[in-house]
């Protein structure tokens, strides 16, 4: 799942998991993201959020999520590094921080790691 207010960085981030063989859901909305969770908490293996967006930040959605779901891993997106502290963010439940712009190579290297880290979480 993407979650980011601005619809053409949320497009880009979608394109780039398409183009990776994954399914996204998207969302420019951050109260729907979190309705669409409560609905169903098994729709999707990934969260990847902004930080800064109206409604909710990336860390509240996260709270939010991991409050539902504790094994949800969430990665969040940010272009404010001044304000987050990797350490900050990961207290929080939040599995990466990165700093926009990030690139392709950059977001799926830290996807597999998050990802192979809930398998060996899990068992």
């Amino acid at each position: 799942m993407i979650v980011d207010d601005e619809a053409p960085v949320a497009e880009v981030l979608r394109i780039i998991l398409l183009k990776a063989g994954k399914d996204v859901t998207m969302f420019t909305s951050s109260i729907a993201a979190v309705t669409h969770f409560r609905l169903d908490l098994h729709c999707c293996d990934l969260v990847i959020s902004d930080m800064l967006m109206p409604d909710m930040t990336g860390a509240e959605l996260a709270r939010e999520f991991l409050g539902q779901r504790a094994d949800i891993p969430i990665i969040i997106l940010t272009g404010h590094s001044e304000n987050f502290t990797r350490d900050r963010v990961k207290r929080s439940g939040v599995k990466e921080l990165l700093l926009k712009p990030v690139k392709q190579e950059k977001l799926y290297q830290v996807i597999r790691k998050v990802l192979e880290h809930g398998k060996n979480f899990s068992h």
